[in-house]
């Protein structure tokens, strides 16, 4: 209700510009998508925009009991899970999609440990810097 058309990407046409609109939750439409826009801009033809859309998981914030949604939404937007779908779809083409997930999810483990690590180690920003690009000129 806060835009006037239906998909935001048809905005792109006032900014001359292609616009295209895809499923967030179909990794193979993202990607194509993807690769559509950076072929696109590779030849020096200008910039793209991809609306992917996903349903939200969950609430605006940790406890929101998400009244404004009935059930049947809060399960298409589980059911939509786009790791669970891709392992799916490689499942089906004969992959071992379980061996594969876990390599990825002990890959985004082992990154997110370092980044902890490298968080906590790092030294407070100096309370000088506070208030550096809250204000404009």
């Amino acid at each position: 209700y806060a835009v006037s058309v239906p998909e935001v990407s048809v905005r792109a046409a006032g900014y001359s510009m292609p616009g295209t609109t895809v499923d967030a939750s179909d990794y193979e439409a993202v990607h194509e998508a993807a690769r559509v826009a950076v072929a696109r801009a590779r030849r020096g033809e200008g910039p793209s925009f991809i609306e992917a859309r996903y349903l939200r998981i969950g609430g605006h914030f940790a406890g929101d009991a998400e009244g404004y949604r009935s059930k049947d939404d809060r399960r298409a937007a589980r059911d939509a899970d786009v790791v669970a779908r891709t392992a799916a779809v490689l499942a089906a083409r004969g992959s071992d999609a379980a061996a594969i997930t876990a390599e990825v999810e002990r890959d985004v483990v082992a990154r997110l440990d370092e980044a902890f690590t490298a968080a906590r180690a790092s030294a407070w920003p100096a309370a000088e810097g506070a208030d550096r690009y809250v204000y404009s000129n």
